[in-house]
């Protein structure tokens, strides 16, 4: 991965987890949400942002509902956060390997 890519994934993630902790007020999304990584694509079109919900299955679903309507607002905070031509579609996904790791037992700690 080139050290582009990975600096405005960073940027993504910050923009994101921002967004969440403090901006959106869908009741829809749980104050319990964190974004555990994000994936761009090679030419910076699209960016997968993965995040975990605490709760049941249930809230993780209505939460990405959420998200998925504040993409808009998100999507304002991105451009004008990142300098470059054309500012990456947003898709967010729910990432399970926290609750995977969780019922196997597994350490949580290290995330990748």
């Amino acid at each position: 991965m080139s050290f582009r890519i990975e600096r405005i994934g960073h940027v993504v993630r910050d923009v994101v987890s921002d967004a969440i902790a403090s901006k959106i007020s869908d009741p829809r999304v749980s104050r319990f949400t964190s974004v555990t990584r994000v994936e761009m694509s090679a030419d910076l079109r699209h960016a997968n942002v993965y995040v975990s919900v605490m709760g049941s299955d249930a809230d993780a679903v209505t939460t990405l509902r959420g998200l998925e309507s504040a993409r808009g607002m998100i999507h304002t905070r991105l451009a004008k956060s990142l300098d470059i031509r054309q500012c990456p579609v947003v898709n967010f996904h729910l990432d399970h390997a926290l609750k995977i790791a969780e019922r196997c037992g597994m350490p949580t700690g290290v995330v990748q």
